[in-house]
């Protein structure tokens, strides 16, 4: 049945008005890839449908019962009402309040879900991080009735601007590759406050991915000879303290040092890392033959903080980029941008 079919007062206008905003948000999805595009218009469709099917009426947010979905239910509204308050012995105002509390507590979650949709939708047609798109011969995997209905439930509740980005970039960051952001990380997320999610904005922007073939290894924040238990890392925005916070929220390791060790075994070969939103190699400049084991030493992300990763724009720090860049040096190794080659 469509909404024109039984809809209450004043919804004919309403739904005329929303129906060219339906089809220029149809249009708009052509810019996405084509091999994203169809996942990406089924699930935005099943995230978003409830709002354009049934809670459209209230998009206004007028009085829930003078905007129900029809005569009908506005009747049924106030019978059941009308019985509970004879149930409970309260007055007959205080079940239709709740009604309207909670139609008020749906129709808010779903505008939620519609930004985050949004938000998700230019990222897909302009992501920050570069995940190698499937080309169009290529399958693309179906994302579990599980993942959205997880998704669904706590990007509801996601009131802030702030949170509705970080939701829309994990959105479009499982619609790229189903089954890259697990149940778990969506759960941690929804339970991160702005402060927190504003530190791990600070520990992504100088944490660098490194990558194997074209997925990310492991990322972390190379110290560079810094102790970050004696608070060596707060000149940066990174204290022992704010440290220990996403430790708690369990976003990085809990042992803030991590040794990886990387073999380098040709003279040309180098180690590939995505650092502040870029693509860059390291290659050895003292090998001559044999293989060199290369350590670096950090703080690792956990495999839920590695997963949001790519839901964070980062911002450059160029003290810590000075850093950085004297370590690798230091280090026996030339810095060259893998999208231009240019020496840093």
């Amino acid at each position: 049945m469509s909404i024109d079919e039984h809809k209450g007062p004043g919804e004919g206008a309403l739904s005329c008005a929303i129906d060219p905003v339906l089809d220029a948000a149809v249009d708009t999805l052509v810019s996405i890839p084509a091999p994203l595009r169809k996942t990406a218009w089924g699930v935005f469709s099943r995230i978003t449908g409830a709002y354009i099917d049934k809670w459209v009426a209230k998009a206004e947010r007028e009085p829930a019962l003078t905007r129900a979905y029809t005569a009908a239910e506005v009747q049924q509204i106030k019978a059941t009402s009308a019985h509970i308050a004879a149930q409970i012995q309260v007055p007959p105002e205080f079940p239709i309040a709740a009604w309207q509390r909670h139609a008020e507590k749906i129709v808010m979650g779903q505008q939620n879900l519609v930004k985050i949709c949004d938000v998700a939708h230019q990222e897909l047609v302009e992501p920050w991080l570069d995940d190698s798109p499937l080309l169009p011969s290529q399958p693309h995997e179906v994302i579990s009735d599980d993942w959205l209905n997880t998704f669904e439930a706590e990007g509801a509740k996601m009131s802030s601007d702030y949170m509705q980005r970080v939701f829309g970039k994990v959105l479009a960051r499982e619609i790229r590759k189903p089954g890259s952001v697990s149940l778990r990380t969506v759960r941690l997320t929804a339970q991160l406050d702005r402060q927190v999610a504003e530190m791990f904005a600070t520990y992504c922007s100088m944490a660098s991915a490194l990558l194997d073939g074209k997925e990310v290894g492991i990322l972390m924040l190379i110290t560079a000879g810094k102790n970050p238990v004696r608070n060596a890392l707060s000149d940066f925005g990174l204290s022992y303290r704010v440290l220990l916070a996403l430790v708690e929220y369990g976003l990085i390791n809990s042992s803030l040092q991590t040794i990886q060790e990387i073999g380098l075994h040709e003279p040309n070969d180098s180690i590939e890392y995505l650092y502040c939103g870029e693509r860059w190699k390291a290659f050895e400049t003292s090998m001559n033959s044999g293989v060199r084991l290369c350590r670096l030493t950090g703080i690792a992300a956990t495999i839920a903080g590695t997963e949001l990763y790519s839901a964070v724009t980062p911002t450059r720090n160029l003290e810590y980029e000075t850093l950085l860049t004297n370590h690798w040096k230091a280090s026996g190794f030339r810095l060259e941008r893998a999208a231009t080659a240019s020496s840093l």
